[in-house]
């Protein structure tokens, strides 16, 4: 299911990191706050790899966010490591300075609606890779007020970080100073979801769906 944790006290959280890798074993990133934005660090697939990149963190930063993967929506990949960057183009650099970046920890269900809303929104035929890929794009388009309404109606734990802004979704549970999206990670648990093919099949079913609705616009919607 993975875990997202907003990490405050690194020396506390680091003694749970064997354990959290140890049940989210695909992979990893990192977000911190610097003078530009948000520097995030993704495609962490080794623990010793993680290890080092959170204790340089952790001298860089008193706060900053780390999240580790459960592959429930696709296969082990760098590029579906966490986070995504919040904007209105696909960005999959493993790293680097954004604005905005989005952290999931959760699955989405209603693929339906949401893919004809993706479509909807961007009509240039680039897919996304996962659902969180998808929603970090759609975020770019939403107000504060929209993002925490669309957000809290996906379910499951959110976090968009910003050099000045923390927008957290879901309950959440403080251990040693740091707030982790769950506690899951203290029984090792595998899933066997297979929404990644799931995703690609909802995305040509609804090509049509979404090119209609994009055709109702141009037309002014249906009049009575």
């Amino acid at each position: 299911m993975c875990l997202l944790a907003i990490v405050r006290n690194a020396k506390k959280f680091e003694k749970i990191v064997d354990k959290v890798w140890e049940a989210n074993p695909d992979g990893a990133g990192l977000a911190w706050r610097v003078d530009e934005g948000v520097q995030y660090r993704k495609g962490l697939m080794d623990l010793r790899e993680f290890r080092k990149a959170f204790n340089e963190v952790a001298k860089l930063s008193k706060e900053f966010v780390v999240h580790f993967r459960l592959g429930t929506s696709g296969p082990r990949s760098p590029i579906l490591t966490h986070p995504f960057v919040v904007s209105p183009r696909l960005v999959r650099k493993l790293e680097g300075v954004a604005k905005l970046v989005v952290f999931h920890n959760g699955v989405v269900a209603e693929w339906e609606a949401f893919d004809v809303l993706y479509r909807a929104l961007f009509l240039d035929n680039a897919k996304a890779l996962s659902d969180t890929e998808a929603i970090a794009r759609i975020l770019s388009k939403l107000d504060f007020g929209a993002r925490v309404e669309f957000l809290k109606h996906l379910g499951g734990k959110w976090l968009v970080y910003g050099k000045k802004s923390l927008l957290r979704i879901g309950k959440w549970e403080e251990v040693d100073g740091n707030l982790l999206s769950n506690k899951n990670w203290q029984t090792k648990v595998k899933y066997g979801y297979s929404y990644y093919e799931y995703w690609f099949e909802q995305q040509k079913k609804n090509e049509i769906v979404a090119k209609q609705f994009m055709d109702n616009i141009k037309k002014g919607g249906d009049k009575e």
